[in-house]
């Protein structure tokens, strides 16, 4: 066993660092009346050897990211007693458990009631929005990342018909009883809210002034959820449990029922739940049972802030707060030249990234200078994040410093294509460990805390599930192919044998709409050989992405290639499908009224075309072309995205209409008792009087619209 391995589990030296924690913050230093929590490392790597813990401030500052938790053993006494463990300090062992060292991040506010002394920072890791306060901008482990403005929540309570402002003291006293479900558009805060309020109950159970444990989990890995329930009503059966239970729209259908039966099957006067999913699949749910709808105590919805003043307000008070009267402002003018800022620039993680970025930007006049998309912007945050973490506090030299960015960036964007590669299931560390000396070195620096690292139980490996945000891991990803792109055909053949997604894809089309145009031909042809190659070994993978990403170079003329695909009927519908769309974003209106015609007309076309969405939106995770849509599956993700684009304005929205159009008829024709609700109905009838005309390409917007209002009814289920 190592050094760290043995430091890592020693009790005496977690009960040290936490006393030590517990007395700085209690004690601090007192400032015009205000009690400052922060300690130095100096100062704590201080004390910390005077009390003979020998360590060093490269492990001391391990504990500050979040890798070692900061627990004291004389304060959780009496919960390890109440859950039926004995604490022998003299012997540095908790009977009945191999370590009470919760390594799970995601978990980690659950099972706080034995966490009880963890620093101000440590208690910031807890959350999906780590603190930003001007003590800790610039400081590791996403630290600089959590404001609590972004923490109270507007919520509004569906069955109450109820608005609430649901700020730290609202959360305090927040109790949940019977079924609740949590509700929002992907990126708006759901599990945020979970995390959060799920802390508050924690804290509230320890200091007694709260009455219900809470146990947290995820959808899609629940059982464990279970075991803790019976353990905890054994060993404390006077005091109620609530499950916080996460991504209620990341399992399949049957799946989602079956957990909601077992939830409702275990809610009881001394068990409560509350769990959350996107707003759509919950519909969906309640379409197909309305009888739940009645089962459920409250459904809460997360409300959108609004750019215009709720983000705006938000930066202009971190703009006060931070002594940076310029900010809001550079902010504002950044955001325009984001396209659909308006919905992009109203998610969290990115408000928080772009003041990051800002905040940099004297380094760097890259950002807020001219057009920026979403690319550039997650770029310079990555850059400068990884240049501050490698050199904080240590000074290196400028050669070895490229090469250890070199190498952090080679691992992360690795990790990343390989939770792509693997739909999104955890990675094995030790795997990783073995199979890659850069990972390894990845391990030894502070850059591996953008990583969410779980174990899974005491006797578990650690384990990769992703990064601390999804956005994150997308970007990495989109960025392993990017250099892939530019480095040779051979390594570009290579990373199109695994298929990408959506969410990838919205950064490698915002890096192709800015890169030079000498760069983007160089590309395009690139990719016309690597799509021959790919034909001539019969890779069909290759040939469909490689074709996919030629529609998607933003060319000023089209390639050539794209219709000579599509009017070859010797080459698969899959990807003279890929060819059709790349050529619709050409705008061929020609060649897109032949597309759509083929695949009304073809029922077998239509399924593959339906196949294809529900693949790259993550409404199944088969490889690309390995099902088929048999009309039984649930197109949630894919709906919410196509009606999305539906309701947006801009060019590649708008070419894109017609198929659109035709692919939602088609998913809609292809469903028994399928309904609308009444926001989607509002979006076809304003598209269908913006194309009111009888020929042509509106004529056909406009013919396939009044097909599907005439045939499929209406019903809102909340």
């Amino acid at each position: 066993m190592s050094d760290w391995d043995c430091l890592k589990n020693n009790l005496e030296f977690r009960r040290t660092v936490a006393a030590l924690i517990k007395g700085h913050r209690k004690n601090g230093i007192n400032n015009n009346g205000k009690v400052v929590r922060k300690y130095t490392q100096e100062l704590l790597h201080h004390d910390l050897q005077n009390n003979g813990a020998g360590v060093s401030l490269s492990t001391l500052r391990r504990c500050e990211q979040g890798r070692l938790e900061l627990i004291g053993a004389d304060n959780v006494q009496r919960i390890l007693s109440s859950l039926g463990w004995e604490l022998d300090i003299a012997q540095r062992k908790i009977v009945g458990v191999e370590t009470y060292h919760f390594y799970d991040k995601t978990e980690k506010y659950a099972h706080s009631i034995v966490e009880t002394e963890l620093s101000a920072e440590a208690e910031a890791e807890i959350s999906a929005l780590p603190a930003f306060a001007p003590t800790l901008y610039d400081a590791g482990s996403f630290g600089w990342m959590r404001d609590n403005a972004l923490n109270d929540f507007k919520i509004k309570t569906l069955k109450e018909q109820r608005s609430l402002e649901i700020d730290p003291n609202v959360r305090s006293k927040l109790q949940f009883s019977g079924a609740n479900v949590v509700i929002a558009d992907e990126g708006r805060g759901k599990s945020t809210f979970l995390r959060t309020i799920g802390i508050d109950m924690a804290r509230s159970f320890i200091d007694q002034t709260g009455y219900a444990v809470p146990i947290f989990g995820m959808a899609r890995n629940c059982e464990s959820i279970f075991e803790k329930v019976i353990t905890l009503q054994k060993t404390l059966p006077e005091s109620p449990v609530c499950l916080i239970i996460d991504g209620l729209d990341e399992i399949d259908a049957a799946r989602q029922r079956a957990l909601l039966a077992r939830l409702f099957e275990a809610a009881s006067e001394n068990c409560s739940f509350i769990i959350s999913c996107r707003r759509n699949v919950f519909e969906r749910i309640l379409i197909e049972d309305p009888k739940l709808y009645s089962r459920v105590s409250e459904i809460f919805e997360i409300q959108e802030w609004s750019y215009e003043s709720d983000v705006v307000e938000y930066v202009r008070k971190v703009s006060v707060r931070i002594a940076d009267q310029a900010l809001t402002t550079r902010f504002t003018e950044l955001a325009k030249n984001i396209p659909d800022y308006h919905s992009v620039m109203t998610r969290p993680f990115f408000i928080q990234v772009a003041i990051y970025s800002l905040k940099s930007g004297s380094r760097n006049r890259r950002v807020g200078d001219g057009h920026v998309t979403i690319y550039d912007l997650f770029l310079f945050f990555y850059e400068t994040w990884v240049h501050t973490e490698l050199t904080r506090q240590t000074e290196i030299e400028s050669a070895a410093l490229e090469v250890m960015k070199s190498e952090v960036s080679m691992a992360h964007e690795g990790i990343a294509h390989s939770l792509l590669k693997n739909f999104g299931h955890s990675l094995s560390i030790p795997d990783l460990n073995s199979g890659s000396e850069v990972f390894r070195s990845l391990v030894e620096n502070a850059t591996f805390s953008i990583l969410d690292v779980r174990k899974r139980g005491p006797s578990e490996v650690d384990v990769i599930e992703g990064f601390l945000d999804d956005s994150l891991g997308n970007f990495l990803a989109a960025r392993a192919y990017i250099q892939r792109f530019i480095k040779s055909d051979e390594l570009t053949y290579e990373i199109l044998q695994t298929e990408t997604t959506n969410e990838v894809n919205v950064f490698i089309r915002a890096w192709l709409s800015q890169v030079d145009p000498k760069v983007r031909v160089f590309v395009v042809g690139r990719l016309e050989r690597v799509f021959k190659k790919a034909s001539n070994a019969n890779n069909f993978l290759v040939s469909e992405q490689s074709v996919y990403f030629l529609g998607r170079t933003d060319s000023m003329v089209e390639p050539k290639v794209l219709k000579e695909i599509y009017y070859d009927d010797n080459v698969d519908f899959q990807i003279r499908r890929s060819a059709a769309l790349g050529a619709i974003l050409f705008s061929n209106e020609e060649l897109e009224v032949d597309f759509i015609s083929e695949i009304r007309s073809d029922k077998f076309k239509a399924a593959i075309n339906r196949s294809i969405q529900l693949q790259y939106f993550g409404d199944v995770g088969h490889r690309l072309f390995a099902f088929s849509d048999d009309t039984g599956i649930t197109w949630d993700k894919t709906r919410k995205a196509t009606f999305k684009r539906l309701s947006e304005s801009d060019t590649r929205a708008c070419r894109l209409r017609l198929w659109d159009i035709e692919t939602v008829r088609s998913f809609l024709f292809s469903r028994a008792g399928s309904k609308l609700t009444s926001r989607e109905e509002k979006i076809l009838r304003g598209l269908s009087h913006e194309a009111e005309a009888t020929k042509g390409r509106n004529g056909l917007i406009s013919a396939t619209i009044n097909d599907i209002l005439s045939s499929i009814k209406v019903q809102e289920p909340l």
